[in-house]
């Protein structure tokens, strides 16, 4: 079952899949939760714990440091590398599979000390959003800037402050909770804004992008520009949800539910 129909199935059944078809969960102090494509979850807890799980539940790496204190931002999106970015710190951290730190960018040492959101590239390289310069930027692991943008002022006729950038399918999507989700080609070129303000984090699958605003989950139709309600699924702002394929992914205040379907 693709993403698209594995989300209609979501939108119209919610109660069903999240009775019947539970496979396992684990009590959890979760903080943050995301997946990858291979259906596996990157839970972090309360205690700066970062712990990877397969689709069955089964929990088979961790990362935990605190030099950084948590961080705010964690993308998956290649399986085989993982991003965390430290914004106070100016700091990314590049993981591998078994979340063992590979590579450490120094953003502050490049002389890049407003960088407000980042993401990984489908290189395996790292975006970033330069505020001061106003450009998005790609660069190595070492830290070579790799491609900018334009200036982007002249074309979005306002400053932006995104908290983190993803890619996917050849887009770039900087989410920025007071402006929306603004969307641009993989060279910087400004495509379109997506009004869906106030967002600490949402997920594209296909041609929707899954999101909570105000405790209720909804999706936005990226053709049509629709927002449908999810029914019947928690409304609680700490409740996180993600869709991998065949697989559903909930963290509650306390657990984390996995579900296949």
């Amino acid at each position: 079952m693709q993403a698209q129909d594995s989300l209609k199935q979501l939108i119209f059944n919610a109660d069903t899949i999240l009775v019947a078809n539970q496979i396992s969960d684990t009590m959890v102090n979760g903080v943050l939760m995301t997946t990858d494509k291979l259906r596996q979850v990157y839970l972090l807890d309360d205690e700066n714990v970062l712990t990877k799980f397969n689709a069955k539940g089964q929990a088979l790496f961790n990362y935990h440091s605190n030099i950084y204190g948590p961080p705010a931002h964690i993308d998956a999106t290649d399986p085989f590398h993982v991003l965390l970015f430290y914004p106070d710190f100016g700091r990314v951290i590049l993981l591998d599979r078994t979340l063992s730190a590979q590579d450490e960018i120094d953003l502050f040492n490049l002389n890049l000390e407003q960088v407000s959101g980042v993401g990984l590239s489908n290189d395996n390289n790292v975006w970033l959003y330069d505020n001061f310069a106003f450009k998005i930027k790609k660069i190595s692991r070492r830290g070579k800037v790799l491609y900018e943008s334009d200036n982007l002022i002249g074309s979005l006729q306002q400053e932006i402050n995104p908290n983190f950038i993803l890619e996917k399918n050849n887009w770039l999507y900087l989410n920025d909770p007071e402006v929306g989700i603004l969307v641009f080609d993989r060279f910087g070129h400004y495509s379109m804004t997506y009004e869906l303000k106030g967002l600490r984090q949402f997920q594209v699958l296909d041609n929707f992008i899954l999101y909570n605003k105000d405790s209720e989950w909804k999706t936005f139709n990226l053709k049509t520009f629709e927002k449908l309600p999810l029914h019947d699924l928690p409304k609680d702002d700490r409740t996180q949800i993600r869709l991998e394929k065949n697989s559903a992914f909930l963290l509650t205040k306390d657990q984390l539910k996995f579900y296949k379907f």
